[in-house]
């Protein structure tokens, strides 16, 4: 697993404890050290930089050759995820894409991929959220509204609990 972030969020961080807080919920995850990458493209300001986050989407594709890239759902309204879903789509054209939803930003997410998870996964998943105390005030980041996520996408795959993603593009 390879965690890119294209930006380190100074904007909203200038101290930068949000990708303190990242990190520390990445190691959660079990993602080394090692495998983040944190790029620093100015957030709400990636349209001014689309040609070079194409670029290092490509030299990343070039060196990792991914099996599968999770980006955001095709229908996250916040400018940069769209940029980051479009330009990765044209980045990896010959690798499966998946698009995860951010409940904050996403509308009318409609997922057809679903992985079921365990409930070691899902307090995992709890605890990586609870790291990014920057946004502790953030109904969105907490324990209800990530353990609502992964019953209602268990419920609609008959499974208790899962992951669910839009198809970007399917590779086979």
């Amino acid at each position: 697993i390879r965690c890119v972030t294209l930006s380190n969020n100074q904007v909203n961080s200038p101290d930068g404890t949000l990708m303190a807080e990242h990190r520390a919920s990445l190691t959660i995850l079990g993602v080394a050290s090692s495998d983040i990458d944190i790029y620093s493209f100015v957030t709400r300001r990636f349209s001014e930089a689309r040609q070079e986050i194409l670029d290092r989407m490509i030299e990343l594709r070039d060196r990792f050759r991914p099996d599968v890239v999770f980006t955001h759902s095709e229908s996250d309204i916040h400018q940069d995820h769209a940029i980051v879903t479009h330009e990765a789509s044209r980045a990896f054209r010959g690798v499966t894409v998946l698009g995860f939803e951010i409940l904050r930003s996403t509308s009318g997410f409609r997922p057809t991929v679903f992985f079921e998870v365990n409930e070691s996964d899902a307090l995992q998943k709890v605890a990586a959220a609870a790291e990014f105390r920057t946004y502790r005030d953030k109904s969105y980041l907490g324990e209800q509204a990530v353990r609502s996520g992964l019953v209602r996408y268990g419920s609609i795959s008959d499974k208790p609990l899962a992951e669910a993603f839009d198809v970007v593009r399917l590779v086979s």
